[in-house]
């Protein structure tokens, strides 16, 4: 049961990021990332880092992009850790 949850879970994290990318894309206007930051909650001083992270686990998620390993991992870990320290 753990399995079939751990699916239901990516799935759903898959989804999840896929939409959160794409309002992302629509709130950002050139260099002006305050709809971003109002929308999403951040502070405008890390808003371009937040996108930027967002864009990290589209990449992982999502495309067809060929991530090395230790570079997928880093990018999976700086996501996390910068996520929760906002």
């Amino acid at each position: 049961m753990k399995l079939v949850r751990s699916a239901y879970l990516f799935r759903e994290l898959r989804e999840l990021i896929d939409g959160l990318n794409d309002s992302k894309d629509h709130m950002i206007d050139g260099a002006d990332f305050s709809m971003f930051a109002d929308q999403f909650g951040v502070d405008s001083l890390v808003a371009a880092n937040v996108a930027t992270l967002l864009g990290y686990m589209e990449e992982i998620l999502n495309t067809n992009i060929d991530i090395a390993g230790q570079a997928r991992f880093d990018q999976l870990n700086e996501y996390t850790a910068r996520l929760a320290g906002q």
